[in-house]
């Protein structure tokens, strides 16, 4: 019993260290996230042609991100771009694999 005290300290602190660890990136978001809510709020706006080059900068970040790729096609569909919209749309739903 005695041989373990020494040690407890030591894990007390190592469980403390990765709890803050853990929560020091709680509420943290992706610069492709902040891309894609700047490019929603113009979006929102009616700001379309704004909008779609931080959707592609949202999609380039995170080539996952598939509510980027939605907007972007919804961006190009309310400008007209009809050829960009169905590229963009159908990546929204394309599912991604591994490289």
């Amino acid at each position: 019993m005695e041989a373990c005290m020494p040690r407890l300290p030591l894990l007390l602190l190592g469980l403390l260290l990765g709890w803050l660890t853990a929560c020091a990136t709680v509420g943290t978001r992706s610069n492709a996230q902040v891309a894609f809510e700047h490019g929603l709020s113009l979006f929102q706006r009616g700001q379309y042609a704004e909008a779609i080059p931080l959707f592609q900068e949202a999609t380039q970040l995170d080539p996952d991100f598939g509510q980027a790729y939605l907007y972007l096609g919804r961006s190009y569909l309310n400008l007209g771009a009809m050829g960009q919209r169905h590229s963009s749309l159908a990546d929204s739903v394309s599912p991604r694999t591994g490289s």
